[in-house]
């Protein structure tokens, strides 16, 4: 019975150390990714515990109990190490999502401006209307952000591609991208630095 225990203990802590390997800590919810880390990272030593204590289990019958229980000592400062490593690492991955928030936000504020005459991006482009799409792409480049062509067309379809005549001086791009998209029953989202288009 023991050693069914054991082994039980063994194969929950290898299923903590697959489910992070795998990234099932990412599909949890957001705001307790600190901690969900830090238990998933716990459970590899834990997992490493377990076998120890199965392989005295299996093994007792050949090793002295002096042997073994020296072999658990260096177990407990790997699960403290461990367990401070993943939580580690998690806050840094919050701390660079946050960077990453901070500058989406200081890019919305640039201030922008878009007016006739607009840019001619492409041959046949007419210089008193412009699609939406380079209406967005032309704000995007003044705050340093690109603009994901595929995403864009795969969520907003035609209406990317709607002729409109913005007239934008001086206001930040948050603003700028309201004014031009709200009429069009479109939305938008930073993703790696990329401005996406998607419909209400």
């Amino acid at each position: 019975m023991k050693e069914r225990i054991i082994i039980a203990l063994s194969v929950a802590g290898l299923w903590a150390l697959f489910a992070s390997g795998f990234g099932l800590h990412t599909v949890l919810v957001h705001h307790y990714h600190a901690v969900i880390m830090t238990l998933f990272y716990a459970g590899f030593a834990l997992a490493f515990l377990a076998a120890v204590l199965a392989v005295k289990s299996w093994l007792g019958h050949w090793l002295s109990r002096r042997i073994v229980s020296m072999a658990l000592i260096p177990c407990f400062p790997v699960l403290v190490a461990v367990a401070a490593a993943g939580c580690s690492r998690a806050t840094d991955d919050q701390l660079a999502a946050k960077v990453a928030s901070d500058a989406s936000d200081d890019q919305l504020a640039t201030k922008v401006t878009l007016t006739q005459p607009y840019p001619m991006d492409y041959d046949g482009a007419e210089s008193d209307r412009i699609g939406v799409q380079y209406a967005v792409i032309e704000l995007a480049k003044q705050a340093r952000l690109g603009y994901d062509w595929n995403a864009s067309q795969a969520n907003a379809g035609e209406a990317c591609r709607k002729y409109i005549t913005p007239d934008i001086e001086g206001i930040p791009l948050r603003e700028a991208l309201d004014q031009i998209l709200k009429p069009e029953a479109l939305t938008y989202d930073i993703r790696d630095g990329k401005i996406v288009l998607t419909k209400n």
